[in-house]
């Protein structure tokens, strides 16, 4: 075949070929793919007319092929890539220029108050506080406003009194008013009731809705947390929970039901509402497996040597440390120990089960000290505790099944 032949079939077999959709970079115009390429992965050169692979629309290989087959095509690339990006730092600069100096100023300037940003800003610093529970006075903190101002330098932070007296009280109502909305089409809804005290010892009554919406969706809020003062007699509290149902607009007739624990003036206080009342199951459960410890002196024995090991290691600095070090030596679990809260059973479950994982290293670190070595376990307390926990475990997987809101 001549020279003039070959090139006459090069030519037929290039205008064979299709552009590649949606290509913007300018290597493409040396390359094309055929009509009946599927994938169109295989781009062929219309110089040379070869095969490069090209998955996924990638220029790489279709690059070197003209670097390494083609330098007067490859130098057509890198002359347009330059060029483009020339046109595009002129057009950036261009922009940068064209900035009045009242706008640059204007940059330079905290948001007004009433700004969509800064609302934006004041708005999402207020569920902060909100959801988070923190204190107001976080807003006038040095490191938090620095924080505020890396974030963007133009906000500046309310006072803690805007946020006391505006937002958060704002952000209650619309709280209020969209569960409102939700409880307003119960056709029935249920209530759970307790009393709790705050870390300062202030009494509190909360009351928590249950009730199925009309797609069959369970739903909860807490309605109110009423700070109570008064003795909590039974007439108390039958005036402090009454008032929180004409607070929200609930009538009493669509009460399915009220449950809470077994205290004795709670108790009163349903049969004097005359309403159907169901005693808390978790509650129950709590009772059913202490009192199923007491009256055993090996149990008894167990969990109170259990309390001396824990508190040992709560208050000794020295000994958390050396238990996380003999946890790397033997390979446990970096787990710390756990305290037992007296009106959750869970938490004496889950010590004893600590207690078992971490028995080496524990014993090792109390062994290690005269002043503690009589705390370690006996095989006879870690046999007992080995079977409160294989016989807790199967409640325990069942509280957590049915303590789940869905």
């Amino acid at each position: 075949m001549t020279r003039r032949d070959e090139r006459k079939t090069m030519s037929d077999s290039s205008s064979d070929l299709v552009a590649k959709k949606g290509t913007t970079s300018y290597i493409w115009n040396f390359f094309g793919v055929k009509d009946n390429d599927k994938e169109k992965d295989k781009a062929i050169c219309k110089q040379c007319h070869k095969t490069v692979l090209a998955s996924g629309g990638n220029t790489s290989n279709l690059s070197s092929h003209l670097y390494y087959h083609h330098p007067k095509e490859y130098a057509s690339v890198v002359e347009a890539k330059n060029s483009k990006k020339k046109k595009e730092a002129s057009g950036s600069s261009k922009t940068k220029q064209e900035l009045t100096l009242p706008a640059a100023i204007e940059r330079t300037q905290p948001y007004p108050s009433g700004s969509k940003r800064a609302q934006e800003i004041t708005n999402a610093l207020s569920h902060f506080i909100a959801k988070e529970m923190m204190p107001f006075n976080i807003v006038e903190r040095p490191g938090f406003k620095k924080l505020l101002s890396r974030l963007d330098e133009r906000y500046e932070v309310p006072s803690r009194k805007y946020f006391t007296k505006t937002t958060i009280p704002a952000l209650y109502a619309d709280t209020r008013g969209r569960i409102s909305e939700s409880i307003k089409n119960a056709e029935y809804f249920s209530i759970t009731t307790d009393m709790w005290s705050s870390n300062t010892m202030q009494p509190y009554l909360a009351v928590t809705i249950h009730f199925v919406n009309k797609e069959w969706e369970l739903q909860s809020h807490c309605l109110q947390t009423t700070f109570v003062p008064e003795d909590h007699t039974a007439d108390c509290l039958v005036m402090a929970l009454q008032g929180v149902l004409e607070s929200w607009g609930l009538p009493e007739n669509r009460l399915a039901c009220a449950t809470s624990d077994n205290g004795s003036n709670i108790v009163a206080a349903m049969r004097k509402l005359n309403w159907t009342w169901l005693s808390c199951f978790g509650h129950n459960l709590h009772l059913a497996i202490t009192n199923s410890m007491k009256g055993d002196s090996r149990i008894t024995r167990a969990i109170d040597i259990s309390h001396k090991i824990i508190n040992t290691f709560s208050h000794s600095w020295k000994k958390k440390r050396d238990l996380t070090q003999l946890q790397v030596d033997l390979n446990l679990p970096s787990h710390s120990l756990v305290t037992e809260c007296v009106t959750r059973w869970g938490t004496r479950y889950k010590m004893l089960q600590r207690l078992l994982e971490q028995e080496k290293a524990v014993c090792q670190v109390l062994g290690a000290d005269p002043k503690t070595s009589h705390l370690k376990l006996r095989w006879q307390d870690t046999e007992v505790i080995e079977s409160i926990v294989g016989a807790l475990k199967p409640v325990a997987d069942f509280t957590d099944a049915l303590a789940a809101e869905k």
